[in-house]
């Protein structure tokens, strides 16, 4: 569902050199995938950094993001005015994929309610005495769980006031350098 929806609704922009795609201050419309080409992420035309397809140069920018990057959600999931101007700075045309906002929101809804729907689904079957529990105290639950990706040696920071449940994976407790304790899918 979501695959198509974001098949038939996301559009390609060519952008010409030396045209901008967005300014400072503006109010983000879209989120972007650059296909093809370089675009220029400036600040009052000051150089930041540059976006590219796949070549290195180290003298143009401190750092280089390859061919399919995604930019310009930050501004709508936070709500802010573009931070940043984009700019066609090369002498030739970029291919942008554009993904409306409308479309990205309700992506992002429709997969976090499908990712609640699975979170819950395991805390009822590993933890089934919460079945028990009334509708209120199970909606205070339901909507209080958060799903959480880590990749390996991530470090989780301790929280007093969360409890933690793996679903996939492993992780070790270290204390004082040293691991304490091993744990697996369903601690």
């Amino acid at each position: 569902y979501i695959k198509t929806k974001l098949i038939k609704q996301m559009k390609r922009l060519i952008l010409k050199p030396d045209m901008t795609l967005y300014q400072k201050g503006d109010n983000p419309e879209a989120m972007y995938i650059l296909y093809k080409g370089k675009l220029t992420i400036t600040n009052n035309n000051t150089h930041i950094i540059t976006i590219h397809n796949n070549e290195h140069d180290d003298n143009e920018c401190n750092n280089e993001i390859n061919e399919g990057k995604v930019f310009g959600d930050t501004d709508i999931i936070n709500n802010t005015t573009r931070q940043h101007d984009i700019i066609n700075q090369s002498k030739t045309d970029c291919i942008i994929i554009v993904i409306p906002q409308a479309l990205l929101l309700s992506i992002t809804e429709t997969i976090r309610k499908q990712n609640k729907v699975k979170v819950e689904t395991f805390f009822y079957t590993h933890y089934p005495f919460i079945s028990s529990y009334d509708s209120i105290k199970r909606n205070i639950i339901n909507n209080s769980i958060t799903i959480m990706n880590f990749n390996e040696n991530d470090i989780i920071p301790y929280e007093g006031n969360c409890i933690y449940i793996i679903n996939k994976g492993a992780i070790s407790i270290i204390h004082n350098n040293e691991i304490t304790k091993n744990l697996r899918i369903g601690n």
